[in-house]
């Protein structure tokens, strides 16, 4: 129930996540730093699909662990891949506080589907 519950929820954190760097894609550049409003717009629709993928895996009866680690790992990617834009330092200081705060969050739901996929097994 708990990798169900942590997939529901990160499905909907992400959808929004996803919409707001489509649709926010012509003004965030002004809010992250240097950050090309097509690149957002492509980052936006890729969680856009990935929060899809969360949600249907949320509603099957039974998740298959390959695909709960696959997803694990993604969020893993993604909190990886942040710290290294804020290591890199190109964003203003707000775009790095909100990078970092999403990393969180996304460490929070990684962190919730490996401890899902451990009830799994048990």
């Amino acid at each position: 129930m708990l990798l169900k519950r942590t997939l529901l929820v990160n499905g909907v954190a992400t959808a929004m996540t996803g919409l707001l760097a489509l649709l926010g894609a012509p003004w965030l550049p002004a809010v992250l730093g240097p950050t090309s409003p097509r690149l957002l717009a492509v980052i936006g629709i890729g969680l856009l699909g990935f929060a899809a993928v969360l949600l249907v895996q949320a509603r099957r009866p039974r998740i298959a662990p390959r695909v709960a680690w696959a997803i694990a790992v993604m969020d893993i990617a993604w909190v990886l891949g942040s710290l290294a834009v804020v290591e890199v330092g190109v964003l203003t200081t707000l775009g790095n506080l909100i990078v970092a705060a999403v990393a969180a969050v996304v460490l929070v739901f990684a962190i919730l589907e490996v401890r899902g996929i451990a009830a799994l097994a048990a």
